[in-house]
Parts: C-alpha cells; sequence; structure tokens
C-alpha cells in the first residue's frame, strides 16, 4: 500500500534519530483495525483526526463522507492500540454542537460576544407573543435567530420585525 511506503520511509529518518516521530492527518472513516496494525510497526508520535462537527446532518449538509459514529470508532480504536491522538473530541464538539451550552462556557469564561436570549420550544408553545415582548425588551431589529443544537450557521435566520 502506498502509505506504507511513506510510513517505512518516515520511520527510515525517526531510526537515524533525524526525527522524533511521524505525525499524520486523516479523517475518522479511514481509520480501521487494519490500519491500526500499519500504524503500530511505526513510531507515530500522534493522529490528527479531521474532526469537523459531531453532528450528522451537518457532515452530510458539508459533504464529509463519514458519520459522528466514525469518530467515536476512530478514537476509540486509536485510544485502544495508545496511539496518540488529537481532535477537538467528542466531549467538547458535543458542548459546541449545542449553542446555549457553548454560550454558557463563553460566559463563564468571561469571553465577550453578542448578547443572546435562550428560548425553549415549551415557551413558544405556550405563548408566542410573551416569547416576542420578552426579546423586543432586550433586542431591537433585526435579530438572528438560530437553533441550539445545530452547527455553525446552520438554521440562521434574519428577523427584521415582529412577524418573521
Amino acid at each position: 500500500m502506498p502509505y506504507d511506503r511513506l510510513l517505512e520511509k518516515a520511520q527510515y529518518y525517526v531510526n537515524k534519530g533525524q526525527v522524533i516521530g511521524i505525525r499524520m492527518s486523516t479523517r475518522p472513516d479511514y481509520i480501521s483495525k487494519e490500519i491500526i496494525e500499519i500504524l503500530k510497526k511505526y513510531t507515530i508520535t500522534f493522529v490528527e483526526l479531521g474532526i469537523q462537527s459531531m453532528n450528522d446532518d451537518v457532515l452530510k449538509y458539508l459533504k464529509r463522507g463519514h458519520t459522528a459514529n466514525d469518530t467515536i470508532i476512530a478514537a476509540k480504536l486509536l485510544s485502544d492500540a495508545g496511539i496518540p491522538f488529537v481532535g477537538p473530541g467528542v466531549s467538547a464538539s458535543s458542548v459546541a454542537m449545542d449553542k446555549t451550552l457553548t454560550k454558557l462556557v463563553a460566559d463563564s469564561e468571561g469571553v465577550t460576544q453578542a448578547s443572546w436570549l435562550l428560548v425553549r420550544n415549551s415557551q413558544l408553545d405556550s405563548s408566542v407573543d410573551a416569547v416576542l415582548d420578552t426579546l423586543e425588551s432586550k433586542f431591537s431589529y433585526p435579530v438572528f435567530v438560530k437553533p441550539a443544537g445545530t452547527g455553525s450557521s446552520v438554521g440562521v435566520s434574519k428577523a427584521t420585525d415582529r412577524c418573521q
């Protein structure tokens, strides 16, 4: 396999003491038991997993070609083999996907950010007018509305008045 030849070349320089180890980057879905067996033959310093999201809808929309579960499997395979890896990690990615948690963490760390207000579905179900009154007392139009549980800019809309 071509990557085996590349790893052999890199290992040559590790063995000569010219480099400390081999750092590599890959997609989560490229890590398998077979790949792990190959990697264990070399001095892998760490593997960087290209984790863009832990939300399958976002991954599909971005045409990443892998799923959140592929990331979980890759992380487990690497951990079980004792091969260090980096990436945002499952828990960090999960927190980042929940915009309310992200905002709360940022607030607790003193990170300056745009003013925000969480509106729950149950609040909208019971009284849309009360929710809009609260929003209008805190913000002026236009306001940006974003679902709390989607990726970066997925689902963002701009409301210029109460009817939107």
